[in-house]
């Protein structure tokens, strides 16, 4: 009997200790998460500062305040802001990062031209397909297609879309933009004819850190774009996806609801 208590005592003791040590272990992973999440944001907001000045002291000299520029010193200016702005998106999509581990990441909606939206990011990325030799179109309804949303947001989804479309495709290739309406959702496809994606790499595109080869010598990003994409599209309350074949190229959608319940 004395001996059936003390192994009683035993186990009792021996849970609550492994009960402690997993708690313990718990809080430090907790901790450990804060610190590389403090440690990403602080890093991002300091990075913000110099950037900001590259980018405008290069637009000073693109603008010819300090004097006129050779066709040579234009395009390292050009290669200057180029490389700016996708510095500019690294930073923005660590940002993303942290308030996603923070559990800060929040949507601001506002009431949307969508066709209009699209445009305006067409426009901003003309000048990056043309530099790869690659053609950008869109195939757009005439009338608006309003949409209640962050178009801060979707324009960042867009732009990473459009953005691993021109990476992934050689030049010479083509990349067009459609939207179309789907009664109650808006449904957008930008479509590559670049290198395509291999079935067993699709998994692997909407994780964090989660990157593929280019193959076409570009340079790559952070392996957060999709991952941060997806989050922003599911917060709006809608789906994001692709389909590819290798050699084919690929088309990667996603859907919105036209009022959103989380706008």
């Amino acid at each position: 009997m004395a001996s059936q208590i003390q192994d009683r005592e035993a186990e009792r003791t021996r849970l609550i200790t492994q009960e402690a040590s997993a708690r313990a272990e718990t809080e430090a992973l907790k901790h450990l998460d804060k610190l590389k999440s403090d440690f990403v944001n602080a890093v991002s907001h300091e990075l913000r500062t110099p950037l900001t000045l590259i980018k405008g002291y290069a637009e000073f000299l693109e603008d010819e305040i300090g004097g006129p520029l050779t066709s040579q010193q234009g395009e390292f200016v050009a290669q200057i802001e180029a490389s700016t702005l996708r510095l500019q998106r690294l930073v923005d999509d660590l940002l993303d990062f942290a308030r996603m581990e923070a559990g800060t990441f929040a949507l601001h909606c506002l009431d949307t031209d969508l066709v209009d939206k699209i445009q305006e990011i067409l426009a901003s990325m003309t000048p990056q397909a043309q530099a790869a030799q690659i053609t950008l179109e869109a195939s757009l309804p005439s009338e608006p297609l309003p949409v209640r949303m962050d178009p801060q947001r979707i324009d960042q989804v867009l732009t990473n879309l459009i953005n691993n479309a021109i990476k992934f495709t050689p030049e010479g290739g083509r990349i067009v933009v459609r939207f179309s309406s789907q009664g109650d959702r808006i449904r957008c496809e930008v479509e590559d004819t670049g290198i395509g994606i291999a079935p067993e790499d699709v998994p692997k595109l909407f994780q964090r850190f989660g990157q593929l080869e280019a193959g076409t010598g570009k340079v790559g990003g952070t392996g957060l774009g999709l991952s941060i994409s997806k989050a922003i599209v599911e917060a709006h309350g809608g789906t994001i996806g692709v389909t590819s074949e290798p050699g084919k190229g690929s088309v990667f959608w996603f859907t919105l609801p036209r009022q959103s319940t989380a706008c």
